[in-house]
Order: structure tokens, then C-alpha cells, then sequence
């Protein structure tokens, strides 16, 4: 099986193109450690995790903050301010206290090995961070900031854009990505309201919005120089940049990742994000971040779990169409989950060796049993046995039904070789991609879906894996 990499729970794979539900099947915690975190992490001392402070924040505007240096003359803000105020599992006790579900009721969908608890770094530091954002919210008119800013103004801000050629996974990869950013900046991330996040996801942020208001001046970020412009022209105080980092960038953006360029950022108040990726191994790289990313994320390969349950979280129409598929599939079935992702390219047909790949690679990999060909029933008294101790459950999702078709017509024109029952779903295949709110919402819901499979099959229009989601 050339087209498939086995991954074991203490390695990764990583799609040369990530494509937008490739990433996102981590959402809710499989072991997801990417190798170029790994590599500075046993370069650059393990030694050094555990010297590193225990406490982090970036809470700048408040008076008693302390500042620490580090060895390397890095100065990174201390706060002493416990991490209450950040929500993780079962520390909500009513609806008036939790008006968005999923933050609350996110771990009673997971096995209890799959319920990570916010490492006490970043709990703190995120407590730290809400502190700041709501300052910067209430005390100013966003649009007039951007407008006429007040040089006096302690907030700086980092917006995120969205490019409408650009499908969801992309724009989720690429938020989780400036979040860290404006978390390691302080900077007040903000939102651009103008496609379907509202919609979709709960606000994070405790006493404040991360959104935009409507009259919001976005040309004002659109229009504004570029990276290499900026640079040119020494970026003022209190200026504003517009950053792309697509997945093709010129030479001239690729100075972001230049240290020198972050030092000189410092200076701009208003920064435009514009991207399709996840940057975020990329910013273990930065010899100013990696000191504070390790201490946030001791475990590296949590990272991206951590993240997403923080901040990707279903609004309550789209969490209740995953709570209730959840349930009233797991009750149909109680046993192994399964997880197939099938994507080729954007309103593809149908592809025939595809579907034998994948049919391949979950009997090889005793994901699901193999059927008998010559279609006679196996024994009564074995069947019966077999199929009360081994039941599989399949959940597909594509674009194209009939990839959920052939399989579940398998299961059910031939019997198992070993007479244990498999039952296939899926959710929607709405055939042509089309990025309208229907869409993205079954999207999402499918992607949370996918993330509590025990074990979880891809196909991208690049390669092919398979995840075992043992530790996740």
C-alpha cells in the first residue's frame, strides 16, 4: 500500500499540501506531533522545559504585572492572577454560566482518555489574555481606533481576514494561527465578521467580542502596505501593515519569519492577517517564541488540541446537530468507531481505484473485517458469537455519496469472514462544494464528528493515511 503511511501514536503525518479537513480531523485531540516541533525540542534541550517559568502571561495593561528575563534576554510578562476565568471541562454548572454548549459539554462526547486537561502555563496565560482583550474592548470604538488612531492607546490589534477562495479547514488552520500570534504579541485579535465565522463558532473570549462591528473600515487593512512596504518604510508608530502569508508566498513576505522583522512589528498597531495555513510549528522556530511555546505547550503534541478546544467552538444550532448524530448513531452500534475521510479534488466524480485504496487500507490496517466473496453465509453459531463480541461502526464523509454507497452495499450484500457486524453513515455529500452557511455548518459538524472515531481513515487529492487515535 504504497498510498498509505501507517502512523504510530508517537509520530505524525503531514500532508505536503494541507487541505482543509486533512488538519482539522485533530480538532478534538489525536496525537498530533509534527516533526519539526520534535526536532528543536530534542536539538535545543528537553532539559530546558522544565526551568522554564511555570506561570506566563502577556497581560501588559495591567500595573502589577512583573516583568522576568530569561537566559537569552528574552522578557517575558509574569502574572500571579489565577486562571479561573478560562473554562475547561466540567467547571460550568449551568446554562447562565455556559450560554455556548459546546465549551461546556465538549468532553461528554469523548472517551476519558481523550480529555486533556489546559497545561497550568496556558491556562494562566489565557486568563491573562481575556484580561486584555476585554481592557481593549470596552474602553475604545474599534472603528475609530483604526481610523484616527490615539497615539496614547496601550492596545495593539491583529485582524483576521477572510478570503472567500478559501474553504473552511483553510480559514480554521489559519484563526488558530493568529491567535497564537496575538497571544505571543499581545495583541487583540479580532475578527472579520464579513463571511460565516459569527455563525459558526461561539465567541472564546469571556467579557468581550472578538468580533468586528458592522461598520467596521476593512480597506483600511486591505489598502494598506504590504509587508516589504512596511519594512521600506520603517513602520511608524501606531501604523498598520497587511500581511499574506498564503501557502505561495513572494520573497518579500517571507520576511515575516526573519527576526529582525518581528522586533521592527513591535511598532505597528493595526496588523491585517490574511492566510491560508497553520503556522504554528513554524513559530517554534522564532527564537523569541520558543521559550514561551514550550512552556505553554510542554506536550507538543497537544498543541493543536489544545487550541482548537479552546477556541474553535460550535455555535449551539451547529453543536446540537453534532450532539444529536453523536448519539443517535453511537446508539445504533456499540463498538469500534471509524472514521473515512475521502477528498480528491473540488467536485470530483466518483474515482473507482480510490475506493479500492481505501477498502484496502481499512482490512489491511484491521479496521473493518473482510467480506466473503463467494457470499455464503458463515455458521449461525459462529455469526451470532462473532457479532456480539466485534461491531464496527463507519462514519463517511465526501463530497460524493457514492463512496458511502459502495461501502455500506459491501456490508450488506456480503457477510463478514469473521461474522462480526459492520454498519456504515454518513451525515451529507452535497456533490459540488459550494462554501454557502448549509455547507460549512455540515462541514464543521462532520469535522467533530470525524475527531471521536478510534480510529480514523484520509484521503486527501495528495496522499492517503491512517490515524490511530489511541491517545488523542
Amino acid at each position: 500500500m504504497t498510498s498509505y503511511e501507517k502512523v504510530r501514536s508517537n509520530g505524525a503525518w503531514i500532508s505536503s499540501r494541507p487541505v482543509k479537513i486533512l488538519l482539522l480531523i485533530f480538532l478534538l485531540g489525536p496525537p498530533f506531533l509534527l516533526i519539526c516541533i520534535e526536532t528543536i525540542v530534542e536539538q535545543r534541550g528537553r532539559e530546558l522545559t522544565s526551568t522554564i517559568l511555570d506561570k506566563l502571561s502577556f497581560d501588559s495593561l495591567s500595573s502589577s504585572n512583573k516583568s522576568i528575563t530569561t537566559s537569552s534576554n528574552e522578557t517575558i510578562t509574569s502574572s500571579s492572577t489565577s486562571s479561573s476565568n478560562v473554562t475547561t471541562k466540567n467547571n460550568v454548572s449551568s446554562e447562565d454560566d455556559c450560554p455556548c454548549y459546546s465549551r461546556c459539554e465538549q468532553d461528554s462526547l469523548r472517551r476519558p482518555s481523550r480529555i486533556h486537561s489546559l497545561p497550568p502555563a496556558l491556562s494562566t496565560a489565557l486568563a491573562a489574555y481575556e484580561r486584555m482583550h476585554s481592557s481593549c474592548y470596552h474602553s475604545r470604538d474599534l472603528s475609530k481606533a483604526i481610523q484616527a488612531p490615539d497615539p496614547n492607546d496601550p492596545c495593539r490589534y491583529l485582524v483576521f481576514l477572510q478570503d472567500g477562495k478559501f474553504g473552511l479547514g483553510n480559514h480554521i488552520l489559519s484563526l488558530l494561527s493568529a491567535f497564537v500570534y496575538s497571544l505571543l504579541t499581545n495583541r487583540m485579535l479580532l475578527v472579520d465578521t464579513r463571511n460565516h465565522i459569527p455563525e459558526l463558532f461561539c465567541e472564546p473570549f469571556r467579557n468581550s467580542s472578538w468580533l468586528l462591528p458592522p461598520d467596521f473600515p476593512y480597506d483600511r487593512l486591505l489598502l494598506a502596505p504590504m509587508l516589504a512596504d512596511g519594512l521600506k518604510q520603517k513602520f511608524r508608530h501606531g501604523s498598520t501593515v497587511h500581511l499574506m502569508l498564503l501557502s505561495q508566498q513572494t520573497p518579500q513576505e517571507q520576511l515575516f519569519f526573519c527576526p529582525d522583522t518581528q522586533t521592527r512589528l513591535e511598532k505597528v498597531r493595526w496588523i491585517g492577517w490574511s492566510s491560508n495555513q497553520y503556522y504554528v510549528p513554524r513559530f517554534f522556530t522564532f527564537p523569541r517564541f520558543w521559550r514561551p511555546l514550550v512552556s505553554l505547550f510542554p506536550d507538543v503534541s497537544l498543541t493543536f488540541t489544545h487550541l482548537s478546544r479552546y477556541l474553535i467552538l460550535p455555535q449551539n444550532p451547529v453543536w446540537e446537530k453534532i450532539r444529536r448524530y453523536h448519539f443517535a448513531y453511537s446508539s445504533l452500534v456499540q463498538g469500534k468507531a471509524v472514521g473515512v475521510q475521502i477528498r480528491r479534488r473540488e467536485n470530483a466524480e466518483f474515482h473507482e481505484p480510490t475506493y479500492r485504496r481505501t477498502m484496502q487500507c481499512l482490512v489491511e490496517n484491521g479496521l473493518v473485517p473482510s467480506v466473503s466473496e463467494s457470499g455464503h453465509d458463515i455458521p449461525a453459531d459462529k455469526g451470532q458469537h462473532q457479532s456480539r463480541k466485534n461491531r464496527t461502526k463507519v462514519f463517511v464523509t465526501s463530497l460524493q455519496s457514492r463512496y458511502y454507497e459502495e461501502l455500506r452495499n459491501t456490508y450488506i450484500n456480503k457477510p463478514t469472514v469473521d461474522g462480526s457486524l459492520v454498519r456504515v453513515h454518513t451525515m451529507s455529500h452535497d456533490e459540488v462544494e459550494s462554501q454557502s452557511y448549509e455547507q460549512v455548518r455540515n462541514a464543521l459538524a462532520e469535522m467533530w464528528l470525524l475527531s471521536l472515531s478510534d480510529e480514523l481513515v484520509t484521503r486527501t487529492r495528495c496522499a492517503s493515511a491512517l490515524h490511530p487515535q489511541h491517545q488523542g
